[in-house]
């Protein structure tokens, strides 16, 4: 999907479930992602639209953009969900 998307240039690695001995809820795969990226979780914006993806998210430590729609994941929406993050405005998620 990601060469037919186009998308495939842009991606350093890709992790799956068979990759990690968890899948979510629990935070294996992010922490396996962040790991490779050689950051901090804190440094790090995950998009997330499900459920078990959004508490292995926020188990991960990263901050979590919680998204609904496919048109919700676009620049400007992330652009201004680092900012609040930057600016210590992160909102908790609840569940």
């Amino acid at each position: 999907m990601l060469d037919k998307a186009g998308l495939q240039p842009f991606i350093d690695f890709t992790l799956s479930a068979e990759d990690v001995s968890r899948p979510k809820p629990y935070p294996d795969m992010y922490a396996a992602a962040i790991s490779r990226l050689g950051v901090e979780a804190s440094e790090c914006l995950i998009v997330e639209d499900n459920e078990n993806g959004i508490k292995a998210a926020l188990a991960s430590g990263a901050h979590l953009m919680r998204v609904f729609s496919v048109t919700e994941v676009n620049y400007q929406q992330v652009k201004e969900r680092i900012g609040y993050i930057e600016q210590g405005k992160a909102a908790e998620v609840t569940l």
